[in-house]
C-alpha cells in the first residue's frame, strides 16, 4: 500500500504493508481474527545532509597567505625587463 504525506509542501509517497493475500500467513490470520496490532514500520535513520565537522580549525576563505606583491610578479619582471636594480 502506499500513503503520502506532505513534506516541505510536497506530497511524498510512503510504502506501507498491506493486507497479506496469502491464506497461510500468520499476518492473514491475525487480520481476519481482529487480533491484528497495526504498527508503523520503522524506518533505517537517514544520513545527515547537513556540513560535516571536521577536527581542528576551519579554514579561512579569503585570500591565502602567499598572496601579495612577492607572490605575483609584475608583467616586467615576468617578461624580462628590466628589474628594480637596472631601474
Amino acid at each position: 500500500m502506499v500513503r503520502r504525506h506532505k513534506t516541505l509542501g510536497a506530497w511524498v509517497p510512503v510504502w506501507v504493508p498491506g493486507p497479506c493475500r496469502n491464506p497461510e500467513c500468520r499476518a492473514s490470520d491475525a487480520a481476519e481474527s481482529g487480533t491484528a496490532v497495526a504498527r508503523r514500520p520503522q524506518e533505517p535513520p537517514a544520513e545527515a545532509d547537513g556540513p560535516v565537522e571536521a577536527d581542528g580549525p576551519a579554514e579561512a576563505d579569503g585570500p591565502a597567505e602567499a598572496d601579495g606583491p612577492a607572490a605575483h610578479p609584475g608583467p616586467m619582471e615576468e617578461e624580462g625587463g628590466p628589474t628594480e636594480e637596472e631601474a
